[in-house]
């Protein structure tokens, strides 16, 4: 007896849910998606539908801990458990119609959400895209405009260079007319030189010629 009580003691410590474990029944005949946690955010571990006994191990705020047949244990909202299977719906046939319409409409907006969730995703991987291309046309522009700028300055430093020739051939020129002015000038003064001193010799010798000649006379 006090081998069956240590057996008993030393099966609820390896297992402490087993203690508040409580059996109960999924209802509305819908199926319900077992989540890993507790918000509509988190992964959907398996389906149960009405009807399926499961295993309550926990609750709070709203959502219960279950564990299904095969072993699977997650979240669930704990409106859809129940302590007895009902034989139908509880409900007038208006009821039911009215219940038949939530459904459907819940259905309806599950479907919108899943496609709401694939346009998300369709217009988070555009807005990528179009990030990484805006990425790269401005490092295309900016290694254009570089390779510009870097032909810019190259073509200016030429420039510089052809205008510093310019200034110093002008200076040449200007120095080679001053040259030829002066040399001109001096060649012109020795030629005026010249004829003046010619003037002189030929006039003298004239006068010269006409005293002889009055001597003989």
């Amino acid at each position: 007896m006090a081998f069956f009580f240590f057996f008993l003691l030393a099966f609820l410590i390896a297992d402490p849910a087993a203690v508040c474990a409580k059996t109960m029944f999924i209802t509305d005949r819908v199926e319900i998606q077992v989540r890993s946690s507790t918000g509509l955010e988190y992964r959907v571990l398996g389906r149960v539908k009405t009807g399926k006994k499961v295993e309550v191990l926990e609750t709070t705020k709203g959502w219960a801990k279950i564990r299904l047949s095969d072993g699977t244990v997650g979240w669930i909202n704990s409106i859809f458990l129940v302590d007895k299977i009902r034989g139908g719906t509880g409900l007038e046939p208006k009821g039911q119609e009215e219940f038949q319409e939530l459904k459907e409409t819940l259905q309806h907006l599950s479907q919108e959400k899943e496609s709401l969730l694939q346009e998300k995703i369709r217009l988070t991987q555009e807005l990528e895209n179009l990030r990484v291309r805006m990425q790269n046309l401005l490092q295309e522009k900016s290694t254009k405009v570089g390779s510009e700028w870097t032909a810019l300055q190259v073509k200016n430093e030429q420039l510089a260079k052809e205008n510093s020739a310019c200034q110093r051939e002008l200076a040449e020129l200007k120095q080679k007319k001053k040259a030829g002015i002066l040399s001109d000038q001096i060649v012109w003064f020795l030629i005026g030189s010249l004829v003046l001193f010619l003037g002189l010799l030929l006039g003298w010798g004239l006068s010269r010629g006409q005293r002889r000649t009055r001597r003989y006379y």
